[in-house]
């Protein structure tokens, strides 16, 4: 569990595992995770660029392109509604940062959750 998770926002100790849902942590910009996401040895960052404003301004792509930076060298899951070719347009320095050093992994032509969810 995080110090996030378990409300410890002052923990010196490094967490091991991170998650954000990053939507809602740009709408509520929390800085106590925003430092347990670069510190931490793995985060995983899940639905970028479904924010409300899809980039529309600059805060968004600025933070994420920040993160990206402070995780370089350590591992990072992000998942994304966007494809890689969508990156370079919607922010060239989180395209260049998301390509480098990085294994890329698309799923193209596959049901969403709630997709999935109607089949069972």
């Amino acid at each position: 569990m995080s110090a996030w998770e378990n409300g410890n926002y002052s923990s010196t100790k490094i967490p091991e595992i991170s998650f954000v849902h990053w939507p809602s942590y740009i709408e509520d910009m929390n800085h106590h995770l925003e430092n347990e996401m670069r510190r931490s040895a793995l985060t995983v960052i899940d639905d970028v660029g479904a924010e409300t404003d899809r980039f529309k301004n600059d805060f968004p792509s600025d933070k994420f392109c920040q993160l990206l930076g402070a995780r370089e060298g350590r591992w990072t899951f992000i998942t994304s509604n966007l494809f890689q070719e969508h990156w370079a347009v919607k922010d060239s320095r989180i395209g260049n940062r998301l390509l480098r050093k990085s294994r890329l992994i698309e799923l193209r032509n596959t049901k969403s959750w709630a997709e999935a969810q109607n089949t069972i």
